[in-house]
């Protein structure tokens, strides 16, 4: 009897070894390695200029210069559904942290939230002065936007705007801040939702104390627009930046102190994705291309090319196996980094 007890436990440990080696946790250099294009999704008729990907990974979705949102299914490429935000080129899109609401902007001064439960547009507010340029969820109910206060004579902006909304009934105004001194363009707010920061064209990045309400702390480091941020995934002590001036960056937070310079002469950086853990940075731009690095030891893993056109946006999955590549053409690629069987 004991023999038999033995030989099933065996049994058991053998077929649990053998799962858990299928299913091996990729490290980030094993992801970098091994991201290969599965699909490449051409149903927009206009440049993607932003993607996202759903905090749970049952869907991401991009939006293109045309208003059209597209919602695809990461497992097979293909489209859960779509709607059209009047036409306007759309600059940002972003779920919500319980995937809830889809929120969309750009060039028409709006927000619109779609419902991804009922598939359906929630409702659509005039949010900003001028065209909404990026979004950030601060949590599931408060939505931070950023866009233009100022316009002179020959359109050039003089104060950029951020705005925080309550969405939890009927959308909110909370608050408008000015804290640049030219188009605010890119937002991320850090895992524990005490900080918001801002990057524009007047190369600043901004850290706003949400909690308190006021501007803590200014930073400079970059010599050309900044165009995208991302804090290091949950981590809320380093913030990561890139620009115009073809460097990515890394600050600790919430000191300021530059920590990092992972990239200089890239070209023109429009996009940049961290994974949800913090352990991969992506960004892609004018040179066509994208860069990996680890974020722990500011290692680069690879440079990935063969794209047609420039990379206007990147995410993430939640397991950071999938990186959708939005392009400044009608075109989305979907880069899929697959377990080797041992």
């Amino acid at each position: 009897m004991r023999r038999g007890l033995f030989f099933l436990g065996l049994v058991f440990l053998t077929i649990s070894l053998g799962i858990s080696g299928c299913k091996k946790k990729l490290t980030p250099g094993e992801i970098a390695q091994n991201l290969n294009t599965a699909f490449v999704l051409k149903e927009h008729q206009a440049p993607v200029y932003c993607v996202d990907y759903h905090p749970e990974g049952k869907m991401f979705a991009s939006g293109d210069a045309k208003g059209k949102v597209i919602l695809w299914n990461p497992e097979n490429g293909e489209k859960l559904g779509e709607f059209n935000f009047h036409n306007i080129l759309l600059f940002a899109l972003k779920f919500s942290p319980d995937g809830r609401y889809l929120a969309v902007g750009g060039k028409g001064r709006s927000i619109m939230l779609f419902d991804t439960e009922q598939m359906k547009v929630y409702t659509s507010f005039s949010a900003n002065t001028d065209w909404i340029m990026s979004l950030s969820w601060i949590d599931d109910k408060i939505l931070a936007s950023a866009s233009c206060a100022s316009l002179d004579p020959h359109h050039i902006c003089t104060a950029g705007e951020i705005a925080f909304w309550q969405l939890e009934k009927s959308p909110e105004l909370i608050q408008k801040v000015s804290v640049h001194k030219d188009w605010v363009k890119a937002l991320s707010t850090s895992g524990d939702g005490r900080w918001l920061a801002s990057g524009g064209a007047d190369r600043v990045i901004n850290l706003y104390d949400i909690k308190l309400k006021k501007l803590l702390k200014s930073v400079k480091g970059h010599e050309h627009k900044i165009s995208a941020l991302s804090f290091l995934g949950k981590d809320s002590k380093h913030l990561v930046s890139a620009g115009f001036d073809g460097a990515v960056l890394v600050w600790k937070i919430p000191d300021g102190k530059l920590v990092k310079r992972l990239g200089r002469d890239l070209g023109e950086i429009y996009a940049l994705a961290v994974d949800r853990e913090g352990k991969l940075i992506a960004c892609g731009g004018r040179e066509q291309k994208v860069w990996l690095w680890e974020a722990s030891s500011g290692k680069k893993l690879r440079e990935i090319t063969g794209f047609d056109n420039y990379i206007s946006s990147l995410a993430f999955s939640p397991d950071a196996k999938v990186l959708v590549v939005g392009l400044y053409e009608p075109k989305v690629v979907v880069l899929k980094a697959e377990a080797k069987k041992e």
